[in-house]
């Protein structure tokens, strides 16, 4: 930068200064108004333009002050340099950095979400990071990163039925695009709402910018929750990891800031992450935007548990856990059924009654209907019945009805499809005509639970100005690590924490990761002290001496994960070796 120089009055006439329109650090160029003046004897009102660049370092006149003719009006450092940027463009003096190879450019802090070319300075990103921390404290709110994939959301490519309830389509700007079904989690506008109290929301997703701005929009129609704090992909410094953008949106530190997040790797173990519970609702679809997973699916074709879902029009999901050739029969034809002919199947009822022997097709308005396996206990194969109306059933896929089974023949296909015939009562009955789906995740209660408390404590400290400076990430630690404190546990059946007689300095288990996390202490051994085994199953030969000692409680590895997705010590009793949790 240049040395500092002074801006002179170069009127021929004294005038008085009515108003400055800088201030020091104020960047100036040429044609911006310095201030405005009155002509000492006229009264004639008006503005002092600057033929000068540079950044104002000090004021030498006072509003109301008569000058003369020469006099020294203010100090300037002279030149520019450039401490706001957009695509090579200075934001202050309007050079084009590229054409004129401009190399002093003190602009590197991307700070605003979506449009990564907009970069300040550190001393402006400093600047305007003390800004935000003093209105967010002045609000009594604290920070939250969301993330969208099985977060607040599931979304799948597959083929799904259009009249699924609470499921939205769309598809991206551009062609050719993949539909995209995102299903939102019960209770996400209802939490998102509250958490807008406490909390300034913003978006963080792996998903493209026009994926992440979409699936906002359905989140937040009026944009009143999330504004243009939506970052995506496209703005990631890194594409394995969300961690690197966090000092650039929050330059003075993190200290405000909580992320709620399923993944824990591409946080790299922040201090300021929730781990969440993942949501799935589309049973075979994965986080769509985590490509190691799709890699991970593709090589591994086990993947296709806990199921496929294989839609009919109205009736019956069909899940199958293991991939297999077709073995089943028609009566018709005999032919081997191929994967595309599972609507067939589904919209046979006396099929389904014979297959199934405790499945219940009578429509039950407000009755919960429970999946269930066939009567032989394959567990390969669940159906989950809809509420359906009785009409709407048929006995065979020929019979006449409401719904006929007809073959695709324009696009040359064999498979077997359920279409509905065009009746003024369809139209009248459209959103009696909804799928209706049970979904019993309250997931979201219990985080918003969570979230309250780490809010209450973190203001409850910066009020009383305890235990130093305000900070979630120590918040975060304390309440979690109250989980299980107190409690002695021992893991049996899951990797183990003492490989070769030797202690790890490390817990090395995930669960023992967990277990440590939530507070509890981890033993080899059962002793007096014990007071939980997790055990993977019930053969082990702990799980048989720990039925000898009363005062230990026997679970499977449910239980720690449920203590750790819902921040509480969960009853035992629901989560018994040998049972699902």
């Amino acid at each position: 930068m240049s040395d500092t120089r002074n801006i002179f009055l170069t009127l021929r006439k004294s005038v008085k200064l009515t108003k400055w329109k800088v201030e020091e650090g104020t960047i100036i160029y040429d044609g911006r108004v310095l201030l405005l003046y009155e002509e000492t004897d006229s009264g004639k009102s008006a503005k002092l333009k600057s033929k000068n660049v540079g950044s104002v370092s000090k004021l030498l006149v006072k509003e109301g002050d008569v000058v003369n003719p020469g006099d020294a009006l203010l100090e300037i450092a002279a030149g520019c340099s450039h401490p706001t940027v957009i695509n090579d463009l200075c934001a202050e003096c309007g050079a084009d950095l590229q054409r004129e190879g401009e190399t002093q450019s003190r602009a590197t802090v991307p700070m605003v979400h979506s449009i990564p070319q907009l970069k300040v300075s550190q001393e402006q990103a400093q600047k305007l990071g003390h800004k935000d921390t003093e209105r967010l404290l002045r609000d009594r709110k604290l920070v939250l990163l969301v993330d969208l994939d099985q977060t607040l959301i599931h979304t799948t490519h597959d083929n799904i039925p259009n009249n699924l309830k609470d499921v939205h389509h769309f598809q991206l700007p551009g062609s050719p695009n993949p539909w995209y079904h995102t299903r939102l989690r019960p209770g996400t506008d209802r939490f998102l709402l509250n958490m807008s109290r406490f909390y300034e929301l913003h978006i963080c997703t792996f998903g493209v910018r026009p994926y992440a701005h979409t699936v906002a929009a359905i989140l937040d129609k009026d944009r009143r929750l999330f504004s243009n704090r939506i970052l995506s992909r496209d703005e990631f410094f890194d594409p394995n990891s969300k961690l690197h953008n966090l000092q650039a949106l929050f330059p003075c530190g993190d200290e405000l800031v909580c992320i709620i997040d399923d993944r824990e790797d591409v946080w790299d173990n922040s201090p300021n992450l929730i781990q969440v519970k993942p949501y799935h609702f589309f049973a075979v679809t994965a986080d769509i935007n985590d490509i190691l997973s799709r890699i991970n699916r593709i090589k591994d074709n086990s993947y296709l548990a806990p199921g496929n879902f294989e839609f009919t029009h109205s009736i019956f999901i069909f899940i199958y856990r293991e991939p297999f050739s077709g073995f089943f029969k028609l009566e018709d034809n005999r032919k081997p059924l191929k994967i595309l002919d599972f609507r067939y199947i589904l919209s046979n009822k006396t099929f389904l009654e014979q297959f199934y022997g405790l499945i219940e097709t009578k429509s039950t308005e407000n009755k919960k209907y429970k999946n269930h396996t066939n009567h032989c206990g394959d567990k390969r194969f669940i159906v989950y019945p809809f509420r359906v109306k009785e009409n709407k059933l048929r006995e065979h896929p020929n019979e006449k009805g409401p719904h006929n089974a007809e073959t695709d023949e324009e696009n040359g296909k064999g498979e077997m499809k359920v279409v509905e015939e065009d009746s003024e009562d369809n139209k009248s009955e459209e959103d009696s005509d909804l799928i209706d789906f049970e979904d019993e995740d309250d997931y979201l209660l219990h985080l918003e639970d969570i979230l309250i408390r780490l809010h209450r404590r973190f203001y409850s400290i910066y009020d009383k100005k305890e235990e130093g400076i305000a900070d979630v990430k120590w918040v975060i630690e304390q309440e979690r690590s109250a989980v299980l404190r107190g409690c002695t546990l021992v893991l049996s059946g899951l990797v183990p924490l003492y490989q070769d007689g030797v202690v790890s300095p490390e817990p090395v288990a995930p669960a023992a990761k967990i277990a440590a996390k939530l507070g509890a202490k981890l033993a080899q051994d059962l002793t007096s002290e014990t007071t939980h085994l997790v055990a993977a199953n019930r053969c082990t030969a702990k799980v048989h001496q720990a039925k000898k000692m009363p005062h230990i409680k026997v679970v499977n590895p449910h239980w720690l994960a449920a203590c750790a997705h819902r921040w509480e010590k969960v009853e035992e009793a629901l989560f018994e070796v040998g049972t699902g949790g």
